[in-house]
């Protein structure tokens, strides 16, 4: 099983990421409350990230953000066992889990902004994407990248239901989450080499993001991302992270001096944005007709 290194961490590689199991909604009534722990520690840490880049303390963020990404390799092979609650390794994983969670609460606690301006706006991964995506497709006018002053945006996880999560959408906002504190690592660091391994790191992080989440994009009329009655459902989650996950990858794509993959990681946006569109109109289009009928 092949690993990709990041920036002094080994994560999987796409193909592993998008086939290990997630349908959660048929089988986390038989998942052990190990499993349920090892989850909640990733999006605990992703989340307190989060927070200490709102605080400007980007070096501790992306220390954070670095443990929740490890623990979610780990996480990712666990879940993969049936047998997991009785792996040995489980009781390491445990105290492991809650050592890296003791640290993050006293960066949290400690911690220590850094010159430079904010570079973020957090946004919640529920949001309604009737509300977000146009904004953030409007950074993006025209034909070519915004300019890269603009700020990126980190996701929190604002509640944790366990029927409703999925490890595919969430592995991809920990990427992105990661991805970001790097590139906003970079801008403020003063050693030019730092900052190119910085957006080196955000750079592959973000292509890794959006690649957990390229076959759901291509395929929108799946069932897993649709309501039971047809509404945008989990889709709208998937449009809200892919387009966020873009915005991190255009800058950074930038300020590394890479214009042309940046143009094309924009023109994935511009299609995102169409592919959206008619999803959401087709679904008006239903909410019509049903009305209609009704009367």
């Amino acid at each position: 099983m092949r690993l990709i290194p990041i920036f002094g961490i080994l994560i999987f590689r796409p193909d592993q990421l998008c086939t290990a199991p997630t349908k959660m909604e048929k089988t986390q009534t038989r998942r052990p409350p190990e499993y349920w722990q090892a989850y909640r520690c990733v999006l605990a840490l992703s989340n307190i990230g989060v927070s200490l880049l709102e605080r400007h303390a980007y070096s501790q963020a992306v220390e954070t953000l670095r443990d929740a990404v490890t623990v979610m390799r780990d996480f990712s092979y666990q879940c993969s066992s049936p047998d997991f609650q009785m792996d040995t390794r489980a009781i390491w994983y445990h105290q492991r889990n809650n050592a890296v969670m003791g640290k993050a609460n006293r960066r949290m606690a400690r911690a220590n902004p850094e010159r430079g301006g904010s570079f973020v706006e957090t946004i919640g991964r529920d949001r309604v994407v009737s509300v977000r995506v146009p904004f953030l497709w409007h950074q993006h006018p025209g034909t070519s990248p915004a300019v890269v002053s603009l700020p990126c945006f980190p996701i929190r996880v604002e509640d944790f239901d366990e029927c409703e999560r999925d490890l595919d959408l969430d592995a991809a906002m920990v990427l992105h989450n990661f991805a970001t504190a790097q590139l906003c690592l970079s801008r403020i660091t003063s050693q030019s080499s730092r900052a190119q391994r910085c957006r080196t790191a955000s750079c592959r992080s973000a292509e890794l993001a959006y690649a957990a989440l390229a076959e759901t994009i291509t395929a929108a009329n799946n069932q897993r991302w649709w309501g039971s009655e047809g509404h945008l459902g989990k889709a709208e989650n998937v449009a809200l992270l892919s387009v966020c996950i873009l915005n991190t990858m255009i800058r950074a794509q930038m300020e590394s001096g890479k214009l042309l993959e940046a143009g094309e990681s924009h023109e994935r946006l511009r299609l995102l944005q169409v592919a959206v569109k008619e999803v959401t109109d087709t679904c008006r289009d239903a909410e019509n007709k049903d009305t209609a009928a009704a009367a």
